[in-house]
């Protein structure tokens, strides 16, 4: 009777936890924890205890400045398996190759989702002296190379919602912190054709970018190569754009 007794409770704190992520998958927004206590007649210890657990987990993910929560990126790595960017990182990893090859760094690739980064495949470079990211961890857009490509078809209302969400976090001295900065910049990658993070999300590290387009040519992805500044900045900017947009259009149009 301990034994039952015990499962029943158990089955009931999954019911809970798949109720909030049901919940939360419905909305295209984050929502506050008034809301789901609210929606599903949890009481708001209860609520909280069973978010806290999902989060540590990454099952459920905090906005850091509003406090409310959605969907985790536990989550978007459990149904990889099945979806586009799954078939898009496997893809990837010859070219990530050639790329890392060709230029002596590493080489990433990166997909924009609720307003932030995630990469989701990289080959590191060969030198003891190295960047590398963690897969499945979200990043900002305003300073890092593949972030500024995957936003710099976006509208101004659209960056506006973004920083909203996400804010302009200055990391460094060179970190863009203006929507108006942030603009100019974009305007520039448009015309250039890629983005360069210049020591703007870590000190001594440098990023180019270059976009990779669907079959209707809207950027959904963003490929780069990044590593040490002095490595980085003795390269020829236009060259290695020449050599990421060969490299991106291997992956354009995928699956």
């Amino acid at each position: 009777m301990v034994f039952k007794d015990k499962q029943i409770k158990c089955n009931l704190s999954v019911r809970k936890a798949l109720s909030i992520i049901n919940l939360l998958a419905e909305h295209e927004d984050y929502i506050s924890l008034t809301e789901i206590s609210s929606s599903l007649g949890l009481t708001m210890s209860t609520a909280h205890h069973i978010v806290t657990s999902l989060k540590l987990d990454r099952f459920v993910d905090q906005n850091p400045n509003t406090k409310k929560y959605g969907i985790g990126l536990r989550l978007y790595e459990i149904g990889l398996a099945n979806n586009y960017y799954h078939m898009l990182s496997k893809k990837a990893g010859p070219v990530l190759d050639s790329l890392s090859t060709k230029t002596g760094e590493s080489a990433n690739l990166a997909v924009l989702i609720d307003g932030q980064i995630t990469y989701i495949a990289q080959r590191q470079s060969s030198h003891m002296m190295k960047t590398f990211v963690q897969l499945g961890k979200r990043s900002p857009v305003h300073c890092t190379g593949v972030g500024k490509v995957l936003i710099s078809e976006h509208t101004k209302t659209e960056l506006e919602n973004i920083i909203n969400d996400h804010g302009l976090k200055k990391y460094t001295s060179r970190t863009i912190t203006t929507l108006e900065g942030l603009m100019d910049e974009l305007e520039q990658i448009r015309e250039n054709g890629y983005a360069i993070d210049l020591e703007e999300r870590e000190e001594g590290v440098v990023c180019i970018a270059a976009p990779v387009y669907s079959i209707s040519r809207k950027i959904v992805a963003a490929i780069s190569i990044s590593g040490p500044a002095g490595r980085i900045n003795a390269l020829n900017f236009t060259d290695i754009n020449k050599l990421l947009t060969e490299h991106a259009e291997l992956l354009s149009n995928s699956p």
